[in-house]
């Protein structure tokens, strides 16, 4: 049925009379029918039902893991994901905007703006291992040298030693 089928899906899902493994199993349907039933997933979170708002989470953690394979289109789904307020939502997004190209400076460098604080210090350890697009990064890692967190401070630090001469511009907020 495809697409045609998240109305009916998203009836089931948030239907509170249903038992647990119908309503799960609408919300498994949703994760697999792409980022159109991303709309419904993220309505789901506000559901008053816990159990509810997890289904929906999880669903979109699926959703958002399977995403990379279907290609450049999704990139601003994912980015989008990122700063959802929903954590598993975030963590998932996260991980499927990384894995999409690992090698992607301009996805380390949104995670870095936007990102938690884990995926933040990740992103400033890929941006020094890559050591690509020194004109972008080294700004992005001097700003990050002022980041209220202190273990980012220190592996922005560190990713700006990565650069080496690259990053000359670098040194006076490194000695501050």
């Amino acid at each position: 049925l495809g697409p045609v089928a998240i109305p009916a899906w998203r009836e089931l899902l948030l239907d509170q009379r249903l038992d647990e493994r119908m309503r799960e199993r609408a919300a498994n349907q949703l994760s697999i029918l792409g980022p159109q039933a991303i709309p419904v997933l993220n309505a789901a979170l506000a559901d008053s039902n816990g159990k509810t708002r997890a289904r929906a989470g999880e669903a979109l953690r699926r959703l958002f893991s399977d995403l990379p394979k279907l290609g450049p289109e999704v990139l601003p789904v994912l980015e989008d994901g990122v700063t959802h307020p929903n954590e598993i939502v975030r963590h998932a997004a996260t991980d499927a905007l990384l894995r999409y190209d690992p090698q992607n400076v301009a996805a380390y460098l949104f995670v870095l703006r936007r990102g938690s604080v884990a995926y933040r210090n990740g992103a400033l350890w890929n941006l020094g291992r890559l050591q690509k697009n020194p004109e972008l990064v080294v700004p992005a890692l001097v700003s990050a040298l002022d980041d209220e967190e202190a273990p980012l401070r220190e592996s922005a630090a560190e990713a700006l030693g990565k650069f080496g001469p690259e990053a000359a511009t670098a040194v006076p907020a490194l000695v501050k």
